[in-house]
């Protein structure tokens, strides 16, 4: 018998040493679908579905430097299918 499915919110934080002008987030989805966006020192979502998920975060100082991108992934829930 599978275990039923596993739905939950997530928020992912960050913190730099420095003021940051822009940051932009690329989220790939377990289905493979991304979500492209800006994010200002955190990404969250309500009722994600079970499996892997990645985040990259790139990061703008107020020189124009680019930080990044930095990866993260996790997974969410059971991973039996």
């Amino acid at each position: 018998m599978n275990p039923s499915l596993t739905r939950s919110n997530a928020t992912l934080a960050w913190t730099t040493s420095e003021p940051v002008r822009s940051s932009y987030c690329v989220v790939t989805f377990p289905d493979g679908k991304l979500e492209n966006g800006t994010c200002s020192g955190r990404w969250e979502a309500v009722d994600l579905p079970r499996g892997s998920y990645q985040i990259n975060v790139t990061l703008i100082d107020n020189a124009g430097l680019v930080g990044g991108p930095f990866l993260h992934t996790w997974s969410n829930g059971n991973q039996y299918y």
